[in-house]
């Protein structure tokens, strides 16, 4: 991708809010000394560590949205030395990251582009420790998180997405639809056989309608350090019902007419949702619904280590 200033103010024009795969920073941050160039290192690296993205160095922002033009007159390393400091600070060394000098003639300056790939040789290391992308921002790595990412060379690694639903329920108390998800295999394996996992709050009703559904009961989960009573719905996907899941190809598992949830618009109890499969490690999400436009959107806060079913 060929990056122009006027591709740039197109970002910012549109709103283009920072993500898992973008981020913006001003030009200060570029500028020659320990702190910046340990910070580049750590936000290069965590891109690296999850699904790549870019930085774009020269950009004000607001509330993850950009906001204009960093028109200052910052000295900021050269291409070269920001070259060096990726190369220098973070192991193993990262491959073909692509460094983008824009033109910036209202200032004389130049803005930059850091376009970092998703890396076969994760996990990277900057400043003695391992980052990934969470939440708009590089933060360290769960231990479990540096081995998931070790091993997605040769296992598994299966991302949940919910989708937005149109809120259905005419009570103003209640918040109801029908789930929608998505699966993603961010492995380099075929996966052939999963199991999905719904755990909901005992104050929230879900309507049935899929045999293939098995009710395993009651459990107890930590959710905001209190132990809370949750009930489990699970299913299994497999070849030849339904199709494999190659890497980065997303798979909608078709639940709307499976799973209607009720949910009580007072209640802020997320909801879970566990993938397991071979030669993987169980995968956990927690989301918060919100309604938003009539809709209800997911926000995830966080992804629990370990959930007793």
């Amino acid at each position: 991708m060929n990056w122009t200033l006027e591709k740039i103010q197109g970002y910012i024009e549109d709103g283009v809010e920072e993500s898992l795969y973008l981020e913006y920073k001003i030009l200060a941050s570029l500028e020659n000394n320990d702190n910046t160039k340990n910070e580049l290192a750590k936000d290069v690296s965590a891109f690296a560590n999850c699904d790549g993205g870019e930085i774009i160095y020269g950009v004000h922002e607001k509330n993850h949205k950009p906001v204009g033009v960093d028109n200052s007159p910052a000295k900021i390393m050269s291409r070269e030395s920001i070259e060096n400091v990726i190369n220098s600070k973070i192991r193993p060394k990262i491959e073909d990251i692509k460094i983008s000098p824009v033109d910036n003639p209202n200032s004389g300056n130049q803005l930059v582009v850091i376009s970092v790939p998703k890396s076969d040789r994760a996990p990277h290391m900057a400043n003695q420790k391992y980052h990934k992308r969470y939440n708009f921002q590089s933060t360290p790595m769960e231990h479990y998180e540096v081995e998931d990412v070790r091993n997605r060379k040769t296992h598994p690694n299966l991302i949940l997405t919910l989708l937005e639903i149109p809120n259905c329920s005419e009570n103003k108390e209640y918040l109801s639809g029908n789930l929608e998800a998505i699966v993603t295999n961010k492995g380099n394996v075929l996966v052939e056989y999963y199991m999905f996992s719904v755990i909901y709050p005992q104050t929230w009703k879900i309507t049935l309608n899929d045999q293939n559904f098995h009710d395993c009961g009651i459990t107890e989960v930590v959710v905001k350090e209190k132990l809370t009573s949750y009930k489990v719905l699970t299913k299994n996907f497999c070849v030849p019902h339904v199709m494999p899941l190659w890497k980065d190809r997303p798979f909608n598992l078709l639940l709307g007419k499976s799973l209607k949830i009720d949910i009580p618009v007072s209640d802020e109890s997320p909801l879970i949702v566990m993938l397991s499969c071979p030669d993987a490690q169980d995968k956990g999400f927690y989301f918060y619904p919100k309604k938003q436009n009539n809709t209800i959107s997911w926000y995830s806060q966080n992804i629990p280590k370990k959930i007793n079913q």
